[in-house]
């Protein structure tokens, strides 16, 4: 029951801490704060626990998203689910390079479903330079500090 509580404080605060940086910096350059945390979670937890975060952190997305409701929920749950089948391809232990590819990977395919859901061809070259570029970028650079305090979180979480 405690992992359960801990997981949801930690979707709402992450969604949190993404609505303060599109408030503060605009909605160019945020990192996919959520993603992380799935990433996280599928990594260390399991995918029971990835799942609870995609769910709850696609049903606040949706509820301030101007989508249809579901969007969120369905892409982020499908990307959890692809987590743990890429978790066994590409990801080792301890190797930080590793884990910078799994996150790309799944962030690229996060971003391509969410584009090709709500997106027309015609303009898919302006979704790569206005969209895809900046989030991947900017969720690669936050990558190592959110494990780093997600690791530390979850150290206590088994003491």
């Amino acid at each position: 029951m405690r992992r359960i509580i801990t997981v949801l404080a930690l979707t709402l605060i992450f969604f949190l801490a993404e609505y303060l940086l599109v408030t503060v910096f605009g909605k160019i350059f945020i990192p996919n704060l959520i993603l992380l945390l799935i990433i996280f979670l599928d990594l260390s937890m399991g995918i029971r626990y990835a799942l609870l975060a995609a769910f709850l952190g696609g049903g606040i997305r949706d509820a301030y998203s101007t989508q249809f409701f579901g969007f969120h929920i369905l892409t982020l749950m499908l990307t959890a689910y692809v987590t743990t089948i890429l978790t066994r391809i590409i990801y080792q232990k301890g190797s930080w390079w590793s884990l910078l590819l799994l996150i790309f990977c799944i962030n690229s395919i996060l971003l391509l479903c969410q584009g090709a859901l709500s997106l027309n061809l015609n303009s898919f070259p302006g979704f790569i330079r206005n969209i895809y570029l900046p989030e991947i970028l900017m969720t690669l650079l936050f990558a190592g500090f959110v494990f780093n305090y997600l690791r530390k979180c979850v150290l206590r979480l088994y003491e």
